[in-house]
């Protein structure tokens, strides 16, 4: 039989009743979700949770060379006893003076195993050859780089190289991923010019990349606005030949250099469409010039090269020639599929027969 006992238990102050409960051997005691306290005997066990395993560790390692203030490097030999050195507000591993009782002393100093991070490791330097920093990358005893101090040998004046503070760099961009430490080493047992010093390792990190371009709305199959009918809409001009609106001129609307008079130059460039028709035609007056100097050209692959250039229909001097729209056309077979732009250009700054004008920019399969 189960012995049910309900206890409550008021605690007036903390002097006042206190309640104490013996067990006999072989009894147990449950507290149930409802305040009961039940004795007894022969009360099944609640179930066991398995014990957690927790996952194995893994090695973590520094991003970067270890800082010489924090540890994280171990010294053999006698060359850098008394490591680290305080010099100037920054931590400094110097072989020597005042680290080891003479120049003539040598050993190394090994960082801790650290994970190659980034493309470059950097570093400060000064000292003298045979003193040298060696980068063992994989851990394996193999030194895949070793970098002399900064020095020249036996120069060893107050303005020597070798005496002043320099920066050092390593390409690591082959070994990004991989562990490594460095080895500094002093295997100099010589008396002058016999030691080398390190400080203010890094490893920078190049910029963010620049955010992906958003795709290129798809091109037009044809000029764009090659009719003028939007006014100048989509069209890029410079100078001041084309004004601000196309004009009416032999019948047609179109693009006349002649706003400033025609000593004023400019020119008008297209939106880039892309060339899927045979031959691009176009309505021309006004007159070429020496090069020519007014013309319409194509610029293929928008790359600022004319692969294609038409002077206006007239011949200089020659002023019925060229007082009047005529029909022209441009060969685009070979480009079929490739970008480009039109470009109406007035570079002829005299005084007469300095002037072009384009209309009806259309593509034709004919």
């Amino acid at each position: 039989m189960w012995a049910l006992l309900a206890l409550l238990f008021t605690v007036a102050s903390a002097e006042e009743d206190v309640a104490q409960l013996t067990i006999q051997q072989g009894g147990q005691v449950v507290i149930g979700s409802n305040g009961v306290l039940r004795i007894g005997t022969g009360f099944e066990a609640p179930p066991s949770s398995p014990p957690s395993v927790p996952p194995p560790l893994q090695p973590i390692y520094e991003p970067c060379v270890p800082s010489f203030e924090g540890g994280g490097w171990t010294a053999s030999g006698t060359a850098f006893s008394n490591f680290p050195e305080l010099e100037g507000g920054d931590y400094v591993a110097r072989s020597g003076v005042p680290n080891a009782p003479s120049e003539a002393h040598t050993g190394t100093l090994t960082s801790d195993t650290f994970g190659i991070t980034s493309e470059t490791i950097c570093w400060q330097n000064k000292g003298f050859p045979a003193n040298e920093l060696r980068l063992d990358v994989d851990v394996d005893g193999v030194y895949e780089v070793v970098i002399d101090a900064r020095g020249t040998d036996g120069v060893g004046s107050s303005t020597s190289d070798g005496n002043t503070w320099g920066e050092q760099c390593i390409d690591t961009s082959s070994y990004v991923g991989k562990t490594a430490r460095i080895v500094l080493e002093d295997n100099d047992a010589g008396s002058n010019y016999a030691w080398g010093a390190w400080k203010l390792f890094s490893c920078p990190m190049p910029p963010p990349a620049a955010p992906p371009s958003p795709p290129l709305a798809p091109l037009a199959p044809c000029v764009p606005n090659g009719d003028f009918a939007s006014g100048y809409q989509g069209w890029t001009l410079t100078g001041s030949a084309f004004g601000a609106t196309p004009v009416t001129w032999d019948s047609k609307v179109g693009a006349r250099s002649v706003a400033d008079g025609e000593t004023g130059i400019g020119t008008m460039t297209s939106t880039p469409f892309k060339i899927t028709h045979a031959n691009l035609c176009w309505q021309s007056g006004g007159f070429a010039g020496t090069g020519p100097a007014n013309y319409l050209a194509i610029d293929v692959d928008l790359d600022g090269v004319n692969d294609i250039t038409e002077g206006s229909r007239g011949s200089h001097g020659n002023g019925p020639s060229g007082n009047s729209y005529a029909h022209q056309c441009a060969d685009l077979t070979s480009y079929i599929g490739r970008p480009a732009r039109v470009v109406l250009v007035d570079s002829n700054s005299g005084s007469t027969f300095a002037w072009g004008a384009w209309a009806e920019i259309s593509c034709s399969s004919n």
